[in-house]
């Protein structure tokens, strides 16, 4: 059996799925961000991640449900899959998907904390205020020692005034915002 060569960076991409662009919860911000994602992505050498906000068929018993009464990202359904721009990237041998059922994963938290020679992270995708920043403060608290960046142009909040309120969050808890 080879052995793996321990992963020094990773690039985390966070929900980009149909619900958050064109689906219930989507927005023309949302959308925009796509092209400049996809070109990012082009140039990645690095093993890249992306999370699935992940919800029951029942939304109405998700705990979500009372803060955000849409259904959305539902298993099983068309909105929960990942947008096609990024379905290639996704299919890379070194990819993994990550499903969560609420704003940060403590799957990706449990997995992070277990690479010893993870030392970067470039993290992007929707919202900025809600997701991203959920899972950056969460690696970031889990490995205090990596560095965080978050690509501001490769996200979008659910209102620009909440993007850079979560930006200002990031940095304020040592993310690096580019």
């Amino acid at each position: 059996m080879l052995a793996r060569k321990p992963i020094s960076e990773l690039v985390l991409v966070i929900d980009m799925q149909n619900d958050f662009v064109d689906g219930v919860l989507g927005s023309p911000a949302c959308q925009a961000v796509v092209p400049r994602q996809v070109e990012f992505l082009k140039e990645v050498k690095c093993p890249t991640w992306f999370t699935l906000d992940t919800h029951p068929e029942d939304y109405a018993s998700d705990p979500e449900n009372i803060h955000l009464p849409v259904p959305h990202c539902i298993t099983g359904t068309h909105g929960h899959e990942l947008i096609e721009a990024m379905k290639p990237f996704a299919g890379r041998p070194d990819s993994v998907l990550i499903e969560k059922p609420t704003f940060g994963s403590t799957r990706l938290e449990r997995m992070v904390s277990t690479m010893p020679a993870l030392e970067k992270i470039t993290i992007f995708g929707l919202d900025t205020d809600i997701c991203v920043v959920s899972n950056a403060l969460l690696v970031k608290a889990a490995r205090p020692d990596i560095q965080i960046i978050v690509k501001k142009d490769l996200c979008a909040g659910s209102s620009p005034e909440n993007h850079e309120a979560a930006l200002r969050v990031m940095r304020s808890c040592h993310c690096d915002i580019e």
